[in-house]
């Protein structure tokens, strides 16, 4: 297994822009606009297919994972940006959580500790 030890940490790195598509594909879904993620992701899914085509017949793996990560930051970087521009809402606010998020989180999972009861 140690070939791929290298390629799966980078695409581990990767995994963190995926759960931060991943929210940001549930804002545009709640707020109405399900197309627009789906058309960043083929933004970046186009250029990430030919840098693929070009390295993984070579059987360079681990260039390989160095795209498919960059491609899940541009996917995560572009989606923030579209955040701002469609919705208006700061990325500070996106990212970095407040005291009051934490404060309704922490409500919210003793609504449901007490109906499980």
């Amino acid at each position: 297994y140690a070939p791929v030890v290298v390629p799966f940490m980078i695409l581990i790195v990767g995994a963190i822009f995926i759960g931060i598509e991943g929210m940001i594909n549930s804002l545009f879904n709640a707020k109405g606009r399900p197309l627009m993620p789906t058309v960043l992701s083929a933004a970046v899914i186009v250029p990430q297919i030919g840098a693929l085509a070009l390295f993984v017949p070579n059987g360079d793996i681990i260039i390989a994972a160095w795209i498919t990560t960059g491609a899940f930051f541009a996917g995560a970087v572009l989606k923030l940006i579209a955040v701002k521009r469609v919705f208006g809402i700061n990325l500070t606010d996106l990212m970095i959580p407040r005291k009051s998020d934490i404060v309704l989180i922490s409500s919210g999972i003793s609504r449901i500790v007490r109906r499980g009861r």
